[in-house]
């Protein structure tokens, strides 16, 4: 506890009020913002009572993914409707502007399903061919590939690594399925950065159209979202970006602490801004076949057998598992230091869940960087929620 605690604690041994505010100030600054939650009513949205025992909400209240973060919302649908909507917490720590339903959040790496499938409604349109040269759709990239590996063997970063810059084996599908790495098509590696070189794939079968431009008409126009901006430079969201909840990471004391927004503009494998019942419209069309074209959810999901036979948990822009009986398409995102997120889809009961946090939860949950999610928190909560609830136990 640091000086102006202790001083507080011994100023509230004065009266039964100041005794109060003494012991509010005594407890950690988890407690405060708990506390602050609890009297102006953390949750808040459609049907996410945690006091109603049927709602995801009433679990999720109780997580450590709410506990930890400084906000986080979320959004529950069924056979294509939401049904249920809500948030925790505040949106940003420096002004406590309280977090809601409707607050848009950077999803991270939640971007990466929208942009394969807007990718494979180029191929499916004959506009682009999956199996041809990533390089050739991307020169910018190209003319940067060795910099950019030189830079990150510098910093010790593993981005580009197995990765050769200009191999002609490497092609859009295989960055798409993230087997770009050598020995190529025999091992899935997950690579977000070069996922997100796609972007130049994508303004290349648009004619040159800017990411903002495509994401914009073909997602947010296309589907009719309201609380959903184009990245950071969307010039036709700036009411939405106005409203966008801040990052925070944690401290060492595990205290969610505010951050600089970066300014980074959207690509291929981030970027994207929604609240959390809007990037559950985005998932709900993509997965039904209302968007774009109606193969478009197998087409996600279509099997990547890798070159020693095994089958790839990832497939073109998410991932895929059966686990529990239950064929899950999923993805997660983590922007470290920033945001973290994830979706879960139920392909049989056509069930999903969207989790949007401005917090970084990965150092204490570790739920938002593996590639399964038989040891994931997050998705067993929600889980045995969607059990309990086709049993009507909470009903």
């Amino acid at each position: 506890m640091d000086a102006g605690g202790r001083e507080s604690v011994t100023r509230g041994r004065a009266s039964g009020a100041a005794d109060f505010v003494g012991f509010m100030t005594f407890l950690s600054k988890r407690s405060l913002v708990l506390t602050f939650l609890l009297l102006v009513g953390c949750v808040n949205g459609t049907q996410a009572d945690p006091s109603e025992n049927g709602s995801f909400g009433a679990l999720l209240s109780k997580s450590e993914h709410v506990f930890f973060s400084a906000g986080a919302s979320y959004a529950v649908y069924r056979r294509g409707e939401i049904i249920e909507a809500g948030a925790f917490g505040v949106a940003d720590l420096k002004t406590w502007r309280k977090m809601t339903a409707g607050t848009p959040l950077r999803i991270a790496s939640l971007t990466k399903p929208v942009a394969a499938s807007l990718i494979l409604e180029a191929a499916q349109a004959g506009s682009i061919d999956l199996g041809s040269s990533f390089w050739e759709h991307a020169p910018q990239f190209t003319r940067d590939c060795a910099r950019y590996k030189e830079f990150f063997k510098q910093k010790k970063l593993r981005y580009l690594n197995g990765v050769t810059c200009g191999d002609p084996k490497i092609t859009i599908r295989s960055v798409l399925t993230h087997t770009a790495s050598a020995p190529i098509n025999t091992r899935f590696a997950y690579n977000g950065f070069l996922f997100g070189k796609l972007v130049e794939v994508l303004n290349a079968v648009n004619d040159g159209k800017s990411a903002e431009e495509i994401f914009r008409h073909q997602i947010i126009v296309a589907i009719g979202l309201d609380r959903s901006a184009a990245g950071v430079s969307d010039p036709g969201g700036a009411d939405v970006i106005e409203a966008l909840a801040p990052p925070h990471r944690l401290d060492q004391e595990n205290q969610p602490v505010p951050q600089r927004l970066l300014e980074h503009p959207i690509n291929t494998g981030a970027g994207f801004i929604a609240s959390a019942p809007d990037a559950a419209r985005v998932y709900i069309t993509m997965m039904n076949g209302e968007f774009l074209y109606e193969g478009l959810a197998n087409d996600l999901m279509k099997k990547v057998v890798l070159k020693n036979g095994a089958l790839s948990p990832y497939r073109y822009g998410v991932f895929v598992e059966d686990l529990r009986g239950r064929t899950l398409v999923w993805h997660r995102g983590w922007q470290p230091g920033n945001y973290t997120s994830l979706w879960i889809h139920d392909v049989d009961s056509q069930t999903g869940m969207v989790f949007l946090s401005n917090t970084d939860l990965q150092p204490v949950t570790g739920d938002f960087s593996g590639h399964t999610l038989a040891d994931n928190g997050l998705a067993n909560l929600f889980l045995r929620w969607q059990s309990a609830s086709a049993d009507n136990r909470y009903r």
